[in-house]
């Protein structure tokens, strides 16, 4: 732990979890902290959200920065109002999508051969 705020959050959330269930918290207790928040992936997946913002601001750029930041703003409104339009866990956008590779993979047809293998044939036999 880095700092005493770090090392207080720490032992609330440790504390948190022995009210909940004392054997988890005891496994826990047995494995060293610091394999505990590797973030591996965390700079990926910021670095991504930065270029997809940024790819989507592209136009607004090479305005006077008034105009740039009413595009921005009005850029981040357009998705805050399409998450709201979500109705599960998923964006439309996503929904979409999910739902086109459904409705292909509804033409696939498959076989069981037996000893747990099987047999995918799509719509052009492939």
């Amino acid at each position: 732990m880095e700092t005493p705020k770090l090392l207080e959050q720490f032992k609330k959330g440790m504390e948190e979890v022995r009210k909940l269930n004392q054997e988890c918290y005891e496994w826990i207790k047995q494995i060293p902290p610091q394999h505990w928040a590797r973030r591996s992936h965390f700079d990926v997946v910021i670095n991504n959200i930065c270029e997809c913002f940024n790819s989507k601001i592209l136009e607004g750029r090479d305005a006077p920065i008034i105009n740039c930041l009413e595009f921005i703003g009005e850029y981040i409104i357009k998705r805050i109002v399409n998450v709201d339009k979500a109705t599960g866990p998923l964006t439309p956008t996503a929904t979409k999508i999910l739902q086109k590779i459904k409705d292909e993979a509804e033409e696939y047809i498959s076989w069981v051969c037996g000893n747990g293998k099987y047999q995918v044939n799509g719509p052009c036999q492939d």
